[in-house]
């Protein structure tokens, strides 16, 4: 009997090797997002840019957006945990925005 795989496991492995892609890391933001800053912060916020290693997360009201300004450094860090040291976040801009756009 073959063994079994996930579907999630095929997924993770090809968008985690796409090396040569020009959107790469946008990729791997978009993956780890959720892992980075939970289920509940992930549902209140969506990534919609990255340039000159900065990221854009719009975020729907003040309220999630002071929290998100408040743990704005565990973020970096723990998102630069899953990223190569070229392709690192140096900053994160959050903005209040309605609009669901993702990268």
């Amino acid at each position: 009997m073959k063994d079994f795989i996930y579907a999630g496991d095929i997924l993770q492995n090809l968008i985690l090797n796409l090396k040569n892609s020009q959107f790469a890391r946008e990729i791997k933001i978009a993956f780890f997002w959720e892992d980075v800053v939970g289920e509940l912060l992930s549902s209140k916020t969506y990534l919609r840019k990255l340039t000159n290693n900065v990221l854009f997360v719009g975020v729907y009201n003040s309220v999630w957006l002071q929290e998100m300004l408040l743990q704005k450094d565990d973020i970096i860090k723990n998102l630069n945990k899953y990223l190569m040291r070229k392709e690192r976040i140096k900053d994160i801009y959050f903005y209040i925005s309605e609009r669901k756009l993702r990268i």
